[in-house]
């Protein structure tokens, strides 16, 4: 069991839910991932999602298919010392955890 949580945005969801998703799998690979490894799964709509992940320090990773997000969190990690990782459903979750943890 691991010891960190990924807060998961509403893009994953609509993506893990929507078979006809061109990231369905992904999502859906992702999600088995993080329940096999009994990893805490946060879920949000609000707009404020980035400043959870930094308010909780169970949160490792946000977890999303929007490639501008990986800009905004490097931004502000660097300027507010946040800690959260982008996690890109894009890359396959066997490639993604490989190169983590690898």
């Amino acid at each position: 069991m691991e010891n960190y949580a990924v807060l998961l945005d509403t893009s994953f969801i609509i993506r893990l839910l929507s078979e006809s998703d061109g990231l369905h799998y992904n999502a859906v690979a992702y999600y088995k991932y993080f329940l096999e490894h009994g990893i805490d799964m946060k879920f949000s709509t609000d707009s404020k999602l980035l400043a959870q992940a930094d308010l909780d320090p169970a949160i490792k990773y946000f977890v999303t298919s929007d490639v501008k997000a990986k800009n905004t969190i490097s931004i502000l990690n660097a300027e507010s010392g946040a800690r959260v990782q982008h996690l890109d459903i894009h890359t396959p979750v066997n490639i993604a955890f490989s190169e983590l943890f690898g």
